[in-house]
């Protein structure tokens, strides 16, 4: 879906600077809240990027699987001694 070139204003956002993309925009490129982007310089060029139009989701197996072998061993965490009724 070809969109054509708009003029849109920057503003305010806290301590930053913002655009809010037109509705068009938004869905030509599949955009959503917390969308991920890629912006860089080219010249006097701002270039806008889209990477992922979700965030990323892992499963907890991958996540486990992104820590080094050697991370934690069972014996290096101490919980300290039983304080109430917990069975050990």
């Amino acid at each position: 879906m070809a969109v054509e070139t708009r003029e849109v204003k920057i503003n305010k956002w806290g301590g930053s600077l913002a655009i809010r993309f037109p509705n068009d925009f938004v869905e030509a490129a599949n955009l959503k809240e917390k969308s991920l982007v890629e912006i860089r310089m080219d010249g006097d060029e701002l270039i806008l990027k889209v990477k992922s139009s979700k965030p990323p989701k892992y499963t907890l197996k991958e996540l486990f699987e992104m820590y080094p072998s050697d991370y934690a061993k069972e014996d290096e965490l101490d919980w300290g001694e039983p304080v109430g009724d917990e069975a050990w």
